[in-house]
Order: C-alpha cells, then sequence, then structure tokens
C-alpha cells in the first residue's frame, strides 16, 4: 500500500481520539467552574447560619443588657431607701446618746457639719440649730433636734447629696455652760470630750476640743462657750 493511503488512514484513525481530547479539554473548566459554585454556595449557606446564631447571641445580650441595667436601677433606689431606713434610726440615737453624753451644767446650742468640699465657701449651721457663743450673762439658746437635715451628713462616709465632691463625716459640737471657775469650766469640757469618745458613734482618735472656755470670764459671766469637732463613724447601738 503506497505511504500515503497508509498516513491518510492512520490520520482518519487518530480523528475520533482527537475530538474526544478537545472534548474533554473543554469539559475541564466546566467542570471546575461547577465545583467552585458548589463549594461556594455549602460556604455561603454556613455563612448564613452562622450569621444567624450570632443575630441570635447578640439578641440575648441585649436582652440582659436591658435587664442588667434595670436590675441597677432598682438596686441604686433600694440602696437608697435603706439609706433613708438607716438615717432615720440613725439620728434619733446620735442624739440620745449625745445628751446621754452631756455633763452636767454644759448645754449643746449649735451642731453643724464639717465638709471637705473644693468649694472655698464654708460650711453653714443646720437650719433652726443657730446658738450665741462668747461671753454672756442670758441663758443659752437650745437647739431643736427635730429641725436636723440628715441629707447634709452620711455616717461613716460621703454625705448623701448630688454633689460628688463633698464629704461629711465629722460634725461641729458647739455649746455653752454655766460658769464657775475656769479650771473648772475646762475640766467639764474635757470631761464632755472623752463622754464622746467613749461613744460608738464616733471616732475616738477623731474627737477634737476646738474651743475651750475663755480664761477671761469674770464672775459676773454666767455662762462660756466651747466647740468640739467629732469624727461619726458607720456603727450605732444593737
Amino acid at each position: 500500500m503506497p505511504t500515503s493511503l497508509r498516513e491518510q488512514r492512520s490520520e482518519r484513525q487518530r480523528r475520533p481520539f482527537l475530538a474526544g481530547a478537545a472534548v474533554c479539554l473543554l469539559l475541564l473548566p466546566l467542570a471546575w467552574w461547577m465545583y467552585t459554585a458548589r463549594v461556594t454556595n455549602l460556604h455561603r449557606q454556613q455563612l448564613d447560619l452562622i450569621q444567624r446564631q450570632i443575630q441570635t447571641l447578640q439578641d440575648h445580650r441585649d436582652a440582659i443588657e436591658t435587664e442588667q441595667a434595670e436590675f441597677e436601677q432598682s438596686r441604686a433606689r433600694a440602696n437608697e431607701i435603706v439609706a433613708l431606713v438607716e438615717q432615720a434610726a440613725f439620728w434619733p440615737s446620735l442624739m440620745e446618746d449625745l445628751s446621754s453624753r452631756l455633763v452636767e451644767g454644759l448645754y449643746l446650742t449649735s451642731l453643724q457639719p464639717v465638709e471637705q468640699s473644693t468649694s472655698s465657701e464654708p460650711a453653714s449651721a443646720l437650719p433652726g440649730l443657730g446658738g450665741r457663743r462668747g461671753r454672756g450673762r442670758g441663758a443659752p439658746v437650745m437647739m431643736d433636734p427635730t429641725l436636723i437635715d440628715p441629707s447634709m451628713f452620711h455616717p461613716g462616709g460621703g454625705a448623701a447629696t448630688s454633689e460628688p465632691d463633698v464629704t461629711t463625716t465629722d460634725i461641729q459640737l458647739v455649746g455653752r455652760g454655766h460658769h464657775k471657775n475656769t479650771t473648772e469650766d475646762i475640766s467639764r469640757v474635757k470631761q464632755f470630750a472623752d463622754n464622746l469618745r467613749a461613744s460608738v458613734f464616733f471616732d475616738k482618735d477623731g474627737v477634737q476640743i476646738t474651743e475651750l472656755p475663755s480664761p477671761m470670764l469674770t464672775e459676773d459671766d454666767e455662762f462660756f462657750s466651747f466647740s468640739i469637732t467629732a469624727r461619726l463613724t458607720n456603727q450605732s447601738p444593737e
């Protein structure tokens, strides 16, 4: 058989294989595209599921934060009520304790807070508790304990006011006494200070005499004045 015929015959036999190879080459990108599309779709479904779960968790977190905020508000209101109840029980007991520790012949005429504030204004006396001080012959004006404003004090801590820069743990007790002689006048004031140091309402190291009876008093003077600063504690008798 001539060589040309053999070559033509061989070429005709290879044509189907070449066509099959061409089809396979065309199908490979299509198969890869179908694979990637399938994988992408699976990943998208998984992402959607995760996003739904995240949204559910965020909803739970928002609900918990809302409940926490409501709880904090309720606790703050409860603390205010507890503080008012404690103050309502504290101040009558404090006034009774002060009265029981007064030395005979001494009278309290004023009770005022000693404020530690950023303001340069001095602490003002409690309403209705002012009294005359210094030398005099008139009878001392006794303070009215029912006029005490508990919101001006908070025993053992900061003042129960809306101003965060003010703390009131000390009170100033101003009083007068029947004048006899300087030595006895001073002795009675010191005895009253010692009595305050023995009280559960006051820090024994925080009781300081800030004004002693004047040595310039004469027999014509009926009364002397004194002043004591005392630091409150958060304790009260059982």
